[in-house]
């Protein structure tokens, strides 16, 4: 089934980059929008990973998925962008990166936004962060990581969060680091 619903989002993927004229949409006004400014951080030889899905293909998606998993469906239907950036780490760009990560702490602290998960260690950088709204309702999540495998990863989901099922959406999406919301705490008041 994983398999089938990636195949899907491929072939929807393609067909919107094929559409090169589209307008792409301005979610800089979303309260769970974060701009990671630009990430030319990576390796010349490492690998890049980059992954934009608006609302419009979060809707197609969404619906394709009603019929074989409700629960997923209702979860992306409340998205209106996922960005995922993800490269590789090498001791050319190991200092660039942690630098950007720690830039991106302090202007999301600076704004409000919640640490929920905070790692930091030798190997491993990894903080995820969710904006509340004055509703008490998540309108982002953002993580900003570099693991033990030296690897980067850069994720904004903006959109109606809900932090019981986004683990889903690392398993449908292979969305790397969501996994440690479940296994973390909340560190607000440790910095």
């Amino acid at each position: 089934m994983k398999l089938r619903i990636l195949a899907i989002l491929a072939i929807f993927t393609f067909a919107a980059m094929i559409n090169i004229n589209a307008q792409q949409n301005d979610y800089s006004n979303e309260p769970g929008y974060v701009n990671f400014g630009n990430l030319d951080l990576a390796d010349e030889n490492g690998s890049v990973a980059e992954v934009i899905l608006e609302a419009k293909l979060l809707r197609m998606v969404s619906k394709m998925a009603k019929g074989e998993d409700e629960e997923l469906a209702n979860l992306i239907a409340g998205l209106k962008l996922i960005v995922v950036n993800s490269f590789e780490v090498s001791a050319n760009n190991k200092d660039k990166v942690v630098d950007r990560i720690n830039s991106i702490d302090k202007d999301l602290n600076k704004k409000s936004w919640d640490r929920i998960v905070r790692i930091k260690g030798k190997e491993e950088n990894v903080n995820i962060y969710i904006k509340t709204t004055p509703e008490e309702t998540i309108a982002g999540l953002v993580v900003a990581a570099m693991d033990e495998n030296d690897q980067a990863t850069f994720v904004n989901i903006v959109g109606d969060i809900d932090l019981e099922t986004i683990g889903r959406l690392s398993d449908k999406f292979d969305i790397p680091n969501l996994e440690k919301i479940n296994g973390g705490k909340n560190d607000k008041d440790e910095d």
